[in-house]
């Protein structure tokens, strides 16, 4: 594409992918959960409708090339995934090459977008008259669930303030932030770094404040979990002058299990949301069939044992099928 053409391309895009993110905001701001249920859809279909134009598509494409640094891919992602949830980064409002995203891909055909958590700031910052606050997180602590399954657990806390108003959400207790813990095969020891795991929580607590406060997750974004063939440097090569793909009618209709924990999260409560974000990662890094077991004998427990309400009838639902899922998938795996 030459230069000229490659401007005015850049320029219609992100005119039109602007318009509608305003849209979408000005629904967030009046609070009416079918508008921004609408504004949503409008956004989203906006962009189906961009990426299917040669020039936009191409635009697109040249934020995956290899060796640019500008997108980062995590397991095996299709050109038109690359390019569907690039788009749909810039609908958010991320800019390419910024490390506020990455693109995941899922179990079958589809991508989703993993909103880093620069992403979050970013996307609090967007929401009228929200003034971010502070993320504060513990030391992450080494802990065992019924002696088997470890966990990392890391309490903190994040607020924003929205028209005036403290909003803040917080992890603690029971309700820390739980990340699997990864030891090497050959000497046990174990293998995470410490800052890594404090990153990814932040960015957990951030995800749960964004959810609270604009009622929205937007972004259909993934979790680790999600992630197949986790290697930040495997990207997809996109040739010189791809051709507009159509996804078929089976990657058209194909649910991905991390897409239906997302829409699921929006319609529980925030004790309920938390011990599904929680369990569902867990559940997905297991790597065997004993811990598998382990695990899913403690999510029962804990399911029980709360506190503050009933964990969703919907949600031990969903973990109970993912569990069947990931039991087959192990299952597999083994000679």
């Amino acid at each position: 594409m030459a230069n000229e053409v490659i401007k005015s391309t850049a320029k219609e895009m992100t005119a039109a992918l602007t318009e509608s993110r305003d849209r979408w905001l000005a629904a967030v701001d009046g609070g009416d959960p079918m508008e921004i249920a609408l504004a949503e859809a409008d956004a989203k279909l906006s962009l189906l409708e961009q990426v299917k134009q040669p020039n936009i598509y191409q635009l697109l494409a040249r934020f995956c090339v290899p060796g640019t640094g500008m997108t980062e891919m995590v397991g095996n992602v299709s050109e038109h995934e690359a390019v569907r949830c690039t788009g749909l980064a810039i609908l958010s409002g991320f800019v390419p090459g910024r490390e506020e995203y990455a693109i995941f891909a899922q179990r079958g055909s589809a991508a989703k977008v993993y909103v880093k958590e620069n992403g979050y700031r970013k996307l609090l910052g967007m929401l009228p008259h929200c003034v971010m606050g502070d993320v504060k997180v513990g030391y992450p602590q080494i802990q065992q669930l019924d002696g088997k399954v470890e966990v990392w657990a890391v309490a903190g806390e994040a607020d924003c303030t929205v028209s005036g108003k403290r909003v803040s959400v917080e992890a603690k207790g029971e309700f820390a932030v739980r990340l699997p813990v990864k030891r090497s095969r050959e000497s046990k020891e174990v293998i995470d770094n410490v800052d890594g795991i404090a990153a990814k929580a932040r960015r957990r607590l951030l995800q749960m404040l964004w959810r609270k406060v604009s009622g929205s997750a937007f972004v259909d974004d993934a979790n680790e979990a999600d992630a197949l063939n986790p290697d930040p440097n495997n990207v997809i090569v996109v040739e010189s002058a791809p051709q507009p793909a159509l996804p078929t009618q089976q990657e058209a209709t194909a649910v991905s299990w991390g897409e239906e924990a997302t829409q699921l999260g929006r319609k529980v409560n925030e004790v309920s949301q938390r011990f599904l974000d929680d369990f569902y990662m867990m559940l997905g890094e297991c790597a065997n069939m004993d811990e598998l077991r382990t695990l899913y004998t403690q999510m029962q427990t804990s399911a029980k044992a709360q506190t503050d309400g009933k964990i969703d009838q919907r949600v031990m639902e969903f973990l109970t099928r993912f569990k069947d899922h990931r039991k087959t998938e192990l299952g597999a795996q083994q000679p």
